[in-house]
């Protein structure tokens, strides 16, 4: 076994019903040493199964999988609490001996653990009521429109609906006078990490068939029942685990008193499901070093890759 200075990490991703989950099916019977570190905003949350197409619990034995089901939905979880947790799991699967692959789509995850945090002013309890008072007294049009005017380029690139990040955004300016986005990611990989970079991507009209497909199997495997669970327990929408695309348009509707044919809010789903792999494969597109690979094309090479990296001690230890 050959030794290397940086940890050896392999990541995975690409825009949501891309194929990530059949690529790792397909890798796993070819090569069981590795394990899996979800990169999903949405997976992270107990609960939260049927619309996030979390693996279940047979794919999970047979596959061992890390950062699933490690938040109760109305938890917050950043893109720093991400990055501590995946560098934990890659350290525990190296000890193993087995191989890390991060796998994912959230685009943000990525980001911040290849090339770190940005250095923006840790939170301010103080600021933060602050703009909580805005949010609760005059509502979130008052948190859109300031952000708007102070730093227009976080108003644009953050959802309407993530008033999480959008109230991070405003506190970033209260409290330091510059706008969030005038903090930026290090264009540099992280020191003491060798990232081995694949992305998964098919024709878009493909890409959007498969998303159609794979929003009418959840509402036919209990989608909906699954979000009227989750209202019962006392989630509103504001929990985290509900700003996500499908949980949030079908809470709506069921609050609404289903006041509209369920067709339309599928239809919705479908739409800004499409929108949103849209946005992450414009987002995966800014990262350097990116090896894009058609699904049905992937496991070869995968394979040979997570063989060379089982050859390897990913820590630098002699050998």
């Amino acid at each position: 076994m050959h030794t290397t200075s940086k940890t050896e990490v392999l990541c995975l991703f690409g825009p949501t019903a891309v194929g990530k989950t059949e690529v790792l099916s397909q890798l796993q019977d070819r090569f069981s040493d590795f394990e899996v570190i979800s990169a999903d905003s949405v997976q992270v949350y107990k609960k939260l199964n049927i619309g996030s197409a979390k693996p279940t619990r047979e794919d999970q034995k047979k596959l061992p999988h890390h950062l699933l089901d490690i938040l109760e939905p109305d938890q917050q979880f950043s893109a720093g609490d991400f990055v501590s947790r995946a560098d934990a799991a890659v350290k525990d699967v190296i000890s193993r001996s087995r191989v890390p692959l991060i796998t994912g789509g959230t685009a943000f995850y990525f980001v911040n653990y290849l090339f770190g945090l940005p250095g923006t002013p840790i939170a301010d309890p103080e600021i933060r009521r602050r703009v909580e008072d805005l949010v609760e007294t005059q509502g979130p049009e008052a948190l859109h429109a300031l952000l708007s005017q102070v730093d227009p380029l976080s108003h644009e690139r953050l959802e309407m609906r993530d008033l999480y990040r959008r109230k991070r955004a405003l506190e970033v300016f209260w409290g330091s006078g510059r706008p969030l986005s005038d903090f930026q990611v290090s264009r540099e990989i992280r020191p003491g990490i060798s990232p081995h970079l694949f992305a998964l991507d098919r024709p878009r009209d493909e890409l959007y068939q498969r998303i159609d497909a794979r929003v009418e199997t959840m509402m036919d495997t209990g989608f909906e029942k699954e979000v009227d669970n989750l209202l019962t327990q006392g989630l509103t929408l504001s929990s985290p685990g509900l700003r996500s695309i499908g949980y949030l348009q079908l809470a709506q509707w069921i609050m609404e008193g289903r006041s509209s044919p369920i067709s339309q809010v599928v239809n919705t789903i479908k739409q800004e499901t499409r929108r949103y792999a849209k946005r992450q494969l414009t987002f995966f597109r800014r990262i350097p070093g990116v090896t894009w690979v058609n699904p049905r094309e992937a496991v070869p090479l995968l394979e040979k890759l997570l063989v060379s990296l089982h050859s390897v001690d990913p820590l630098g230890r002699d050998s």
